[in-house]
């Protein structure tokens, strides 16, 4: 084949198509792989740009199943969809405005939030709104304008997650109830479940019964028709509903429901990149399981199955949230046992996640704090002022700009004693000067936060603040003493 011979470049186009179709039909990586490396070449030899444009969008839309698929490496999953965003800006710099150009921005908004769920980056989630928002077209067919809406949405449940803003999760719920009608039929179940999983979250954060509870019905109903490797998903996002709704209401036949549907979502069609995930699920079920059994199999699955999730991560977030997984089943045992080696060893799982400069803030400060607690309880009060300290730089960075009212409300309620136990510590541990000074900077945060002031401390690694004036805390979480019942 010549270069730039249209012809060939045709050809080149038909082969891919013909080798992902194989891959869908076969579920072999290699086709899929090939059908890359044929696209790559297009892309890049093709001297007509309308051939150059749709291998550009072929390209862009097989690398992120590659993404999806990749198992062997964190940083080659990573890359894939790294191309696939640089692939993609290129080729929406090269369209004219119109409808081609918004399916482009629908499949940047999808590889960033994927980037995003993969590396914590905040900057992602932040240009998967807007590209999101630009997808969106009034004279585009219904259907489309339905799976874009619905990827709006689940791009603004990722920044309240990250930023805490309720505005975020409202729009997300009503954006997600305008797109299930207009769904096709073949994916509209996906949508209700992702509906029913917003609702959940939604729920849960604001302890909403009737969020929950709705939640649980709609996922039920999207286990009937479904496509095999579909099943996990759904199983998940329904597990997940029923166990919100038992950590409310403490209804004992959710959680054991959540543990059935939970443990079934893992199964031979779960992606390498979900798989950490849905092992920590089944963990924290297993946990808050005990709470109904009295059942030490329980908290022993528990820790189990969330040391397997560690060692299954492959993306930051996974690693993270699996680390606060196994310490919140470690200290659950130790408050049955009393082994102190459990509780030892979920403090210092608490510290990595705290330290961890590639971690969400809001992590980091809930993992200090909770450390912190988790000390002073076993006695430890020098370790309880180190992690009380990082927790107060984690909250004098992050501060509460921009958050709306209810949000900031509720940060301001959630920190409030966090400044008097980092000085109660300081205490314990023989230094009282040290303790007047956390509770002045206590008081200075939440005054800054107040104000609408921000201050940055030098050597607080991991926060990013550059991305949105917004940037707040995750507030996912209702954090208590040790937190091991009720935390996220």
């Amino acid at each position: 084949m010549k270069v730039g011979d249209p012809a060939g470049m045709a050809d080149a186009r038909t082969r891919a198509k013909r080798l992902i179709f194989q891959w869908q039909a076969e579920r072999r990586v290699e086709d899929l792989r090939a059908a890359v490396d044929v696209l790559r070449e297009s892309v890049s030899t093709a001297a007509d740009p309308d051939t150059r444009a749709a291998s550009r969008a072929d390209l862009g839309a097989a690398l992120q199943i590659m993404y999806e698929i990749e198992g062997d490496s964190v940083e080659v999953a990573v890359g894939y969809l790294d191309e696939a965003i640089a692939n993609t800006r290129d080729l929406i710099e090269d369209l004219p405005e119109g409808r081609q150009q918004r399916r482009q921005f629908a499949n940047l908004a999808n590889a960033l939030r994927a980037k995003h769920d993969a590396t914590t980056d905040a900057q992602s989630v932040l240009d998967g709104v807007a590209a999101a928002r630009r997808s969106l077209g009034c004279d585009d067919p219904a259907a489309e304008m339905s799976e874009r809406t619905s990827n709006l949405a689940l791009l603004l449940r990722a920044r309240f997650v990250r930023f805490g803003a309720f505005g975020d999760i409202k729009e997300a719920v009503d954006l997600l109830r305008q797109a299930v009608p207009a769904a096709r039929p073949q994916i509209r179940h996906l949508i209700v479940s992702n509906l029913a999983d917003t609702l959940a979250v939604r729920g849960y954060r604001f302890q909403r019964v009737a969020d929950l509870t709705e939640a649980v019905h709609l996922s039920e109903q999207t286990l009937f028709e479904h496509q095999p490797y579909e099943r996990g998903g759904l199983l998940t996002n329904a597990g997940l509903a029923a166990l919100e709704l038992y950590r409310v209401t403490n209804e004992s036949r959710q959680v054991r429901r959540a543990v059935s549907m939970l443990a079934a979502a893992v199964d031979e069609y779960t992606p390498a990149v979900e798989l950490s995930a849905r092992l920590g699920n089944l963990s924290k079920a297993r946990r808050l399981a005990f709470t109904a059994s009295a059942d030490l199999g329980d908290l022993d699955a528990a820790v189990d199955l969330a040391r397997e999730a560690l060692s299954k991560a492959s993306q930051v977030q996974d690693r993270v949230q699996s680390a606060a997984g196994l310490a919140r089943a470690l200290w659950a045992r130790w408050e049955v046992t009393t082994v102190i080696a459990d509780a030892e060893e979920s403090i210092e799982w608490r510290a990595k996640v705290a330290s961890n400069g590639s971690a969400a803030p809001g992590d980091r400060l809930d993992s200090a704090r909770v450390a912190g607690d988790c000390a002073t309880r076993l006695g430890r009060h020098e370790s309880a002022v180190a992690a009380y300290s990082l927790a107060l730089d984690l909250a004098t960075v992050l501060g509460l700009i921009g958050l709306d009212r209810r949000s900031a409300e509720f940060e301001t309620a959630r920190l409030s004693g966090l400044a008097t136990d980092a000085a109660a510590a300081s205490v314990a541990s023989g230094d009282p000067e040290k303790a007047l000074f956390e509770v002045d900077r206590g008081r200075a945060t939440l005054w800054a936060g107040l104000r609408g002031l921000r201050s940055r401390l030098p050597g607080v690694g991991g926060l990013d603040g550059r991305a949105d004036p917004r940037v707040g805390l995750v507030a996912l979480a209702h954090p208590g003493k040790c937190d091991v019942g009720n935390g996220p």
